[in-house]
Formats: C-alpha cells, sequence, structure tokens
C-alpha cells in the first residue's frame, strides 16, 4: 500500500548529484520533490506549484541563494532551509 505525498519539497540547487540524493531521499519518505538548478527555474515552479518547503543552496548561477530567499520570504509563506 502507498501513501500519497501530500508535502512538497522544492529542492533548488545546481549540483545535480546533491540534488539527485535529496530528491531520492526525500521521495523514499513520502515528500513529493520537485528540483531546480537555478533561481530563474524555482521561481517558475514556484508560480505554478504549491510547495511547502525549499532546500536552497547559496551558491547558485545567476543569482544566489539569498537573494532567491528573500524573493520566496517576500512572496509566499513557506519554510526554507538552506543548504551549502
Amino acid at each position: 500500500m502507498s501513501e500519497e505525498a501530500d508535502t512538497t519539497v522544492l529542492v533548488v540547487d545546481d549540483d545535480a548529484t546533491i540534488r539527485d540524493l535529496l530528491e531520492d531521499y526525500l521521495g523514499e519518505h513520502q515528500y513529493r520533490v520537485l528540483g531546480a538548478v537555478n533561481g530563474e527555474e524555482a521561481r517558475r515552479i514556484l508560480q505554478t506549484q504549491p510547495v511547502q518547503a525549499v532546500l536552497l543552496d547559496i551558491g547558485l548561477p545567476h543569482e544566489d541563494g539569498l537573494s532567491l530567499a528573500r524573493h520566496i520570504r517576500e512572496q509566499f509563506d513557506i519554510g526554507i532551509i538552506i543548504i551549502s
């Protein structure tokens, strides 16, 4: 019997290995996981998908994670965990 995930986590990290590890781990623990490689992709996902938490890398290309975190806090009521 499989349980349907009711919590969605967005993993924002440009390192595919780290992103994949987090996606696999969280997916195995009944979370719905979305992945983004940069701030632009994360913003697009946040506009179209309900997300309850964001795991956010500080060192992103084109936009640092702190700028993205500020944007998320201004626009959404979502928990943010900084990963680095």
